[in-house]
């Protein structure tokens, strides 16, 4: 069975790229473009892991972090921006995020990133 992605990010192009990307490579891939209706997605979904932005509207990556967390504290959490900057990157890893990429990046790189933190 394949492993579940949950993957955030406000940038539709960005979005659908990494969707079709990480589908070729073996991934089941569910989407959405902020952090409110990605919640809802997680609440019904059973994922291997969550790959979320941090600037996104209606819920930011780090409230949803923070929302991930009191739903399920084990949840492999990525973080990508663009907006990176030690604060952020602090109060993610403070949150449970298990890595943290700048963008832009090599898919290929989130693809070792990924299988990095599944063990797989």
């Amino acid at each position: 069975m394949p492993c579940k992605v949950l993957l955030v990010e406000d940038d539709l192009n960005t979005l659908h790229g990494l969707k079709t990307f990480l589908e070729n490579e073996g991934f089941c891939v569910d989407i959405a473009d902020n952090g409110k209706d990605a919640y809802i997605l997680l609440q019904d979904g059973d994922y291997s892991v969550v790959i979320t932005d941090i600037n996104m509207p209606f819920m930011d990556g780090l409230n949803f972090l923070s929302k991930i967390r009191k739903l399920n504290e084990d949840m492999l959490v990525i973080v990508i921006t663009a907006y990176s900057n030690i604060e952020n990157m602090v109060i993610a890893f403070d949150l449970g995020a298990v890595e943290f990429i700048e963008k832009p990046f090599d898919p290929d790189d989130l693809l070792r990133c990924i299988k990095k933190v599944l063990s797989i």
